[in-house]
């Protein structure tokens, strides 16, 4: 084999390679933006059966297997909006310590598997994981064991910020709203707003 040939053989390698990498970083953001867009609308659909069920569902992800759930406490908080004291919001921004609901060591009822299947078992799929999530009942962001995030029967959801990242450390970051469930998906690594936490007072 000639040296010109040796050389081409080499460039068709290297291009093989190249074309190769670009395949597996291009599949890997797609199962992030997959698997982003999926968790967003169980979180939403979670937050809807809330206020027609009119029952307290939490959002479970767990950091180990990487998957998620929804539980549910069938009582305490009323869907309706006259009857509820303290309001869902107050519970869930932690303003009531005495609530079984508030901050700390009560911030969860006792919340089971929920049998109106309102999700299956969802699981972030390939080379996808949770990486940490903070809530607004967790003073630090949460990176192992599970997290909860909590909808309210009364349209309120726990603010929450949750971030995934794939095999090659390339995240997205998803927030969510406490006032309409909706989940705002923006790519990459993002910070937390400095003022994402606030309690707005009535």
């Amino acid at each position: 084999m000639s040296l010109i040939e040796v050389m081409i053989a080499l460039a068709i390698a290297a291009a093989m390679m190249a074309i190769a990498g670009l395949s597996a970083a291009g599949l890997t953001a797609q199962d992030r933006r997959s698997a982003s867009l999926e968790l967003a609308a169980n979180i939403r659909y979670v937050y809807e059966r809330a206020a027609i069920n009119g029952w307290r569902y939490d959002i479970v992800l767990d950091f180990d297997t990487h998957e998620y759930w929804a539980e549910c406490h069938r009582g305490h908080v009323s869907a309706d909006r006259e009857e509820r004291d303290p309001t869902a919001s107050e519970i869930a921004f932690g303003r009531d310590p005495d609530d079984p609901f508030a901050t700390g060591a009560a911030a969860t009822p006792e919340l089971q598997g929920c049998d109106d299947r309102v999700i299956q078992r969802g699981k972030l799929g390939r080379n996808i994981e949770f990486d940490r999530v903070i809530t607004m009942r967790s003073d630090e962001e949460i990176v192992e064991g599970q997290a909860r995030i909590a909808m309210f029967p009364n349209g309120f959801a726990e603010r929450s910020v949750i971030w995934i990242k794939d095999s090659r450390d390339k995240f997205m970051t998803l927030f969510v709203d406490e006032m309409t469930g909706r989940v705002v998906i923006e790519g990459g690594d993002q910070d937390l707003p400095r003022d994402y936490f606030d309690v707005e007072e009535d």
